[in-house]
Parts: C-alpha cells; structure tokens; sequence
C-alpha cells in the first residue's frame, strides 16, 4: 500500500487484526452491497487479536500478508 495523502484515523487510515493471516483464507461474501470477510470468523479474531490502526504519510508504504484481515472506515 502506497499512501499518496496523510492516512489517519480521522479520515479512514488502514486497520489490521494483527496476526490473522495465521487463520488462512478466510471465506468472503456479500454484507449489503460489498463483498467482505466472514463476520464471524472477524468477531471471534478480535476476541484474541489487536486491532491495529496504520497512520501513513503521504509518500509511506505499507507492505502486507495477503490473507490478513483488514479494513478501512470511509475516506
């Protein structure tokens, strides 16, 4: 990921659950009109899991598992 403004929790910065990639691939579908990870499989990470809040600079660069689970509020 290449931050191309200032990523904050203000305006929506990538959130993590730190670890979860361990899981594998969790199953997707559709919640309204987005497809996104199993809930449940979301809900019960998070009971063991931190959540973690990515804050970047423009210009910052953020390299991931492919399988962790992650998320962004709107921006």
């Amino acid at each position: 990921m290449d931050a191309l403004t200032p990523a904050t929790k203000k305006n929506g910065c990538l959130q993590v659950i730190k670890g979860s990639h361990k899981l594998g691939r969790v199953n997707h579908g559709f919640a309204g009109v987005q497809v996104g990870a199993d809930m449940v499989m979301v809900n019960n990470a998070l009971k063991t899991m931190e959540l973690i809040y990515f804050e970047l600079y423009a210009g910052d660069a953020l390299i991931f598992h492919s399988n962790i689970l992650h998320r962004s509020e709107a921006n």
